[in-house]
């Protein structure tokens, strides 16, 4: 009961849900691991808040 409440909060506080955030972080790690120099070309506040052009 109290574990569904905090399920909507960080969409609600942060935009995304956590399973956005976990695909966002997801996508990230594979570009870093097939190319670190496109990694890196992103400005890490845009990668913090999952802007992937």
């Amino acid at each position: 009961m109290i574990a569904n409440r905090f399920k909507s909060k960080p969409k609600a506080v942060f935009g995304v849900s956590v399973a956005e955030r976990k695909a966002q972080k997801a996508s990230l790690g594979a570009l870093k691991n097939a190319d670190s120099d496109k990694y890196y070309e992103i400005p890490a506040i845009e990668r913090m808040a999952g802007r992937i052009p």
